[in-house]
């Protein structure tokens, strides 16, 4: 597991991870008995989890799931999570340096990207989470759960509700930070599942925000009412509306690499990522 700093906006694309390429990485991985298993073990956790999750509604309904994966393989999971070559640069307004580079990097795991992981174990884990985590099992499991918030967008069954997960896995470091904002329409529902490397990252997880009333002549305020905890095998997942303002405050120095798995469904079948 890398911990090698963020790279620059000019880093290699995608494709060039010189050693880190399997020995046939320009196929896409073939379906396999065991990443079927996989994926089946996965799916099925992950719903029982959700299934099993109190909803929260303060200040907005969410989930905080706890043990969304089967303990040994998260641990799997949590040791195989790619080399920084396997991602690209994000750049957000609220967090851009002064040199122009980001402190955090994000890795699509569409399936057209997952040859690009090393042949074997790693690869095979990967596409099990991508395919679990777009079952529409595990998305109905959740629009369910969270029926109160999507109520407040959506008046179709849940069944009707056009969402699509594109799971992603992402990367932070020291200085990244990203003020209130409740997600782009796009979304119908946002997801995080937490990958810490060590028990002193607890803090380091999503800060929940209500508005404030708004002052004419200045920009509205937030409160601060919650930051879930950052720990591992957990997941914080909420239905995107008008009042889903959640952040993170800049990450302190020292803290570490913040590692985690996207889990956003769009309402568009084509959307790729932020």
């Amino acid at each position: 597991m890398s911990s090698s700093p963020i790279p620059l906006v000019n880093a290699s694309p995608a494709g060039d991870l010189g050693p880190h390429v399997g020995a046939h990485a320009d196929a896409a991985p073939a379906p396999s008995g065991e990443v079927d298993a996989l994926e089946r073990r996965m799916r099925e956790h992950l719903v029982a989890a959700i299934e099993r999750t109190p909803l929260r509604t303060d200040p907005f309904p969410y989930v905080f799931i706890e043990g969304c994966f089967p303990s040994e393989l998260y641990e799997e999971l949590r040791a195989e999570l790619p080399a920084d070559a396997f991602y690209e640069p994000l750049i957000h307004k609220d967090s851009v340096r002064d040199d122009g580079t980001s402190p955090r990097i994000q890795a699509s795991l569409a399936e057209d990207r997952l040859h690009l992981l090393p042949e074997g174990r790693q690869r095979d884990l990967w596409t099990a989470v991508t395919r679990a985590t777009q079952d529409d099992r595990v998305k109905l499991a959740l629009l369910r759960k969270l029926e109160p918030g999507i109520r407040e967008r959506h008046d179709e069954p849940l069944e009707k509700i056009e969402a699509w997960s594109r799971p992603a896995l992402n990367r932070d470091v020291s200085g990244y930070k990203i003020l209130p904002h409740p997600d782009t329409k796009a979304k119908v529902l946002s997801g995080l599942i937490y990958f810490p490397r060590t028990d002193a990252q607890r803090g380091l997880g999503t800060s929940l925000y209500v508005k404030q009333l708004k002052i004419p002549g200045l920009r509205p305020g937030f409160r601060l009412v919650e930051t879930v905890p950052f720990e591992a095998n957990c997941g914080l997942v909420f239905a995107v509306t008008k009042r889903s303002f959640h952040g993170r405050e800049p990450l302190p120095e020292g803290c570490g690499v913040r590692d985690y798995l996207a889990l956003t469904y769009y309402n568009d079948p084509t959307r790729r990522g932020y």
